[in-house]
């Protein structure tokens, strides 16, 4: 029997059973009797100190057998274990480093951040997996003969094909008359390109964006975006390049520029690119434009007014009738991005393709989101919304860094918190230290392909627990002492009480 008499102060007893088994009991001088002559230890146990006195290490004699070796068992590597730590304190902080670091090494994989919203809403489970299946069904059935064309482009050219990337990649036919050694000197020569897409939707403060002031501004602010060297360049090197220079915009109607007329049965002749130093009337130019899409029979998208206006707005019937107003018009420009031709390997096209998407994403991020970002205090009529190809996810990024400034502020909040709390600067940077390990330790033993947007509310709630265990165990550390004066009984005080109360948290 060891006993361990040192006052009124609690302290373990290891007592060895009959069976050979051990079980441990806490207890103070007054609750224990060594009977001499004898080797069995007398407890006695007064209900005011049975909470006390009878601590969760203690082997109840109601519990199942097995119950009470796993309990014994237990008790002996939180033993061993706290004596292992107090006898190499050093060693064992380098093995808990060796080992997180080797296991962050091994299962770490490039960051990918999903910044598409609606995977907020998608779950694990057979209704979402019915309810995708209908709309990808959906979808190609919508398709028709289009989509059957795309799969057959994708059939004929399946090195540029690139699984995982979500890119348009699309096939146009276009005549190449100087190829002199084909049979009529001329083949259909097929260009690969990438598209990309920005949509800005301006809407009047006023509540009608169809005045002189507010159109105006449209303009100027169209005429910003296009003026860029940058965005020069790469509707320059794209194909179609009036897709995004003046783009799908009721601006290039409205202030078309006059240029000599090539016929001269014409009197006057415009080219419709926004940049005219005079603005049409309004109501001409819409009607203008109505008249020239339902009447042709050629594809006239561009003079189509609905892809600017909302849909449910009605045009006036009569003539010389006021315009209705409108709160919002709309703006799409599309890049057509080249990467090369049928000709050409796929390692040229790869290459090509992320020459191209990293200029129109420096072109964005450098550029485009700076200047809609400054619209709302440079322009008194409008304000501009934007979407697209990059500048969606590129906003995500910067809302995302602004939230973890946030947390860097609230973590130096609980830094200097703790260091107030615990009394050591020391102790409260380590213990961030090893609040912010769990994040990575995490990330590689979670297999996701792309990292959900809400997984960064993890940063703010990791601090408020972490921190919480941290003041749990220090407190327990604090009230070890009226226990034991020794670290290794102290180590064992407080991981079974203070363990035990965060386990569940932790976890």
């Amino acid at each position: 029997i060891e006993c361990f008499d040192k006052g009124q102060k609690l302290y373990t007893a290891c007592i060895s059973q009959a069976d050979g088994a051990h079980r441990y009991v806490q207890l103070s001088r007054r609750n224990f009797v060594l009977r001499a002559g004898t080797q069995d230890l007398c407890l006695r146990i007064s209900e005011e100190h049975d909470a006390t006195t009878q601590s969760m290490t203690t082997a109840r004699s109601d519990s199942p057998p097995c119950i009470q070796k796993l309990r014994t068992v237990a008790l002996c590597f939180l033993h061993a274990y706290c004596r292992c730590l107090v006898r190499f304190p050093r060693a064992s902080i380098a093995f808990y480093v060796t080992v997180v670091v080797i296991l962050i090494g091994i299962g770490w994989r490039d960051f990918e951040l999903e910044k598409d919203f609606s995977s907020l809403i998608k779950a694990d489970g057979d209704a979402m997996r019915h309810r995708d299946a209908y709309l990808g069904a959906l979808g190609s059935i919508g398709g028709g003969e289009q989509g059957r064309k795309l799969q057959q482009s994708a059939k004929e050219y399946p090195p540029y094909t690139d699984d995982g990337v979500e890119d348009y990649w699309t096939t146009s036919q276009v005549s190449n008359t100087s190829v002199s050694d084909a049979p009529d000197g001329r083949r259909l020569t097929t260009y690969v390109y990438v598209r990309r897409f920005l949509t800005m939707i301006y809407e009047a403060r006023d509540g009608n964006v169809l005045t002189e002031r507010a159109l105006r501004e449209v303009r100027d602010f169209e005429l910003r975006l296009r003026n860029m060297p940058e965005w020069h360049a790469l509707c320059a090197v794209g194909l179609e390049a009036k897709r995004c220079d003046p783009g799908e915009s009721l601006i290039a109607a409205v202030w078309p520029t006059p240029v000599k007329p090539n016929d001269a049965d014409f009197l006057s002749q415009v080219i419709f690119d926004g940049r005219g130093p005079e603005m049409l009337p309004l109501p001409a130019t819409l009607a203008y434009m109505k008249r020239k899409h339902d009447g042709s029979s050629h594809d006239q998208t561009s003079f189509d007014v609905r892809r600017y206006l909302p849909k449910d707005y009605v045009f006036p019937t009569e003539a010389g009738a006021t315009l209705p107003a409108t709160r919002a018009i709309r703006t799409k420009f599309q890049f057509l991005l080249g990467i090369g031709t049928g000709d050409n390997s796929p390692e040229e096209a790869k290459e090509m393709k992320e020459k191209v998407t990293e200029e129109f994403a420096s072109l964005v991020k450098k550029q485009v989101y700076p200047l809609v970002t400054r619209a709302k205090d440079e322009y008194d009529q409008i304000d501009v919304f934007y979407s697209g190809d990059v500048i969606s996810g590129y906003e995500v990024e910067q809302t995302l860094m602004l939230d973890i400034l946030w947390a860097a502020g609230s973590t130096l909040f609980v830094m200097f918190f703790m260091w107030y709390h615990t009394g050591g600067l020391i102790l409260s940077i380590y213990g961030l230290l090893v609040i912010f390990t769990s994040i990575p330790v995490a990330y590689v033993l979670t297999p996701v392909a792309k990292t959900n947007i809400a997984s960064f509310l993890s940063v703010f709630v990791i601090t408020g627990i972490g921190s919480d265990v941290i003041f749990v165990f220090t407190d327990f550390w604090g009230q070890s002492a009226d226990h034991d004066e020794a670290t290794e009984a102290r180590l064992v005080y407080v991981i079974a009480h203070a363990g035990s109360a965060c386990l569940a948290t932790s976890l």
